[in-house]
């Protein structure tokens, strides 16, 4: 099978999009994975070149609507 023709994991998020829907850094997301905050976590693909994880995007959309992951604390305001 092509890589054209692969089906779509669409019930399931990358690390990358999770970070992107978190708003959070990639790296943090590694930390959540080696914390074990995913119930879900799964290892596509060979896992002894590159592991590949994702996480079902039921998961993920239930963690960002309970939980607050601000990328950075906001800047005040001056007054000029």
């Amino acid at each position: 099978m092509t890589p054209e023709r692969a089906p779509h994991l669409s019930e399931w998020a990358t690390a990358s999009e999770v970070a992107d829907t978190l708003g959070v850094s990639r790296q943090t997301v590694n930390i959540m994975i080696r914390r074990g905050d995913f119930a879900t976590l799964h290892i596509v693909g060979t896992s002894m070149i590159r592991p590949m994880y994702v996480v079902q995007r039921t998961e993920l959309l239930e963690m960002k609507a309970t939980r607050v992951f601000p990328r950075s604390k906001p800047i005040p305001e001056t007054e000029a």
